[in-house]
């Protein structure tokens, strides 16, 4: 068997679970790992990482770029999303199809335990998701820009009506069917931004070969909120 080995002073940092209340009342999960004894004052930079997407399991693991990130005194939280498989299929059905919207208002009110109960504030708080988690964070960014100061969305599909794939049918739905158009619109990031809104500085990654979220949806996001706004911050596509 391989191991590695870390000079990671691991005893000066502990990993805790919480719970908070998602906007219909549910008891939703949060993993948090900070500083022992750091003082719950708003002033600690947070990032928020999340997925709920495709009944997947979050569950803590080895992250080396988060080691940096703690030891420069970050506090690191991801929650237990619905539309993920943490507490079987109903937990992943309670987030699908025109459902979708629990996910993103799970992501919402993740960030507002974070700053409630005093661990950051809006001007400290980034969000990072990929693939569905890059769509997730595209849409609660432009749904609720006054929560964030940074968002990093890798790989996000977010132009709902406009891409149709055949594993993401039975969990998003299809634009092609005049039923589930409605939903999908309403849901897609894309279609959020609003000129001369102000939102956060945001990075948006894609890749030139992934068939599940194609290139142009980083790029037509980004080019969107290029456009004139309340406020000079920056927007890149990587």
């Amino acid at each position: 068997m391989l191991e590695t080995t870390s000079e990671f002073p691991r005893a000066d940092y502990v990993e805790t679970q919480q719970w908070y209340a998602g906007k219909d009342g549910t008891r939703i999960p949060i993993w948090l790992v900070h500083r022992k004894g750091i003082a719950l004052d708003g002033s600690h930079p947070t990032l928020l990482f999340g997925y709920g997407g495709s009944g997947t399991v979050m569950l803590p693991d080895y992250a080396p770029e988060m080691l940096a990130w703690l030891e420069l005194g970050g506090v690191f939280a991801m929650p237990n999303l619905r539309d993920g498989g943490e507490f079987g299929r109903n937990w992943y059905e309670a987030a699908i199809l025109g459902k979708k919207q629990t996910t993103f208002d799970d992501m919402i009110a993740a960030a507002e335990h974070l700053i409630v109960r005093g661990y950051t504030s809006p001007s400290r708080l980034a969000i990072r998701g990929r693939s569905s988690g890059g769509r997730m964070v595209a849409a609660v960014m432009a749904e609720r820009p006054d929560l964030f100061a940074a968002v990093v969305a890798e790989v996000p599909q977010t132009f709902n009506v406009r891409f149709e794939h055949g594993r993401h049918r039975a969990q998003f739905g299809s634009p092609s069917d005049p039923a589930q158009f409605g939903f999908l619109l309403a849901t897609s990031p894309l279609h959020r931004v609003t000129a001369g809104r102000c939102y956060p500085a945001t990075l948006v990654t894609t890749s030139l070969n992934d068939p599940r979220a194609p290139a142009w949806h980083a790029m037509t996001f980004t080019a969107a909120l290029q456009k004139p706004a309340s406020a000079r911050r920056a927007r890149y596509v990587g």
